[in-house]
């Protein structure tokens, strides 16, 4: 299982011994699907865990802009993944994108990312350096301290208006139905005869910003009365349900 999944499943049964005091919960392998077998006060349950994913576009299409940004901070990830593969990550670099782009090229900005910090090494504090650009959007480097990683600077957009932020809940219920659909057609899924309860890990790293994005989504009917359960884990450890039969199931 993924680390994300791995956290997803934590965050669940955290939930359900903190928050409403199911501490009798007991889990076991599943087949895959299910993931697990989770059995709660002798009624046993289909637990599904898997990871919303967003609507990005590579190549020299667009990028939603909701995508966009995690698309950026993949690059962030894979850079300092490099970097310390390397052994050339001795300080702190801050990474700031001011975009979105219509193009980008993921191996250009890792290359001169890597390229600035090898240069780096052993310097206490850098200068900014552009390592993408498209007309006025650019994205940037800057080393700042001595701590071995890289800090995430922002995605500050020049379309970043009201506008916008109304779209990134519209896109996120969109993947968010994605998700439930091709669950929901999964045929070994299917098969599985006992309540499914499905956990989504949410990817979207502005969470903080748009915090349980996805209570504002309508569930379709069909997924509502398939699903069990759905819960949201959110990368800091939080979460919460956006459907539940279990009315007992709520803090």
């Amino acid at each position: 299982m993924k680390p994300e999944e791995e956290h997803a499943k934590k965050t669940f049964l955290t939930y359900l011994a903190d928050r409403i005091g199911l501490y009798s919960a007991t889990i076991k392998e599943g087949k895959e699907p299910p993931d697990y077998f989770l059995t709660i006060n002798d009624q046993e349950y289909a637990l599904e865990i898997t990871t919303i994913m967003l609507n990005v576009t590579l190549g020299s299409k667009n990028i939603p802009e909701f995508g966009y940004v995690s698309f950026i901070d993949e690059i962030e990830k894979e850079i300092e993944a490099e970097a310390k593969k390397r052994g050339i990550l001795d300080g702190t670099y801050l990474i700031c994108s001011f975009g979105p782009f219509k193009k980008l090229s993921k191996s250009k900005i890792k290359d001169n990312a890597i390229e600035y910090i090898k240069k780096h090494q052993n310097i206490e504090k850098g200068h900014w350096q552009t390592i993408y650009k498209e007309g006025d959007r650019k994205i940037e480097i800057l080393k700042v301290g001595t701590a071995s990683k890289l800090v995430d600077g922002g995605s500050i957009s020049p379309d970043f208006s009201l506008r916008w932020r109304e779209n990134i809940p519209k896109e996120a219920c969109i993947r968010l139905e994605v998700c439930l659909k091709d669950k929901y057609e999964n045929e070994k899924l299917r098969k599985v005869r006992l309540p499914i309860i499905l956990v989504l890990y949410n990817e979207y790293f502005h969470s903080s910003t748009f915090y349980e994005i996805y209570r504002q989504c309508r569930i379709n009917p069909v997924y509502a009365e398939y699903f069990h359960a759905i819960f949201i884990a959110e990368k800091d450890g939080s979460g919460y349900f956006i459907h539940n039969k279990e009315k007992y199931w709520q803090d």
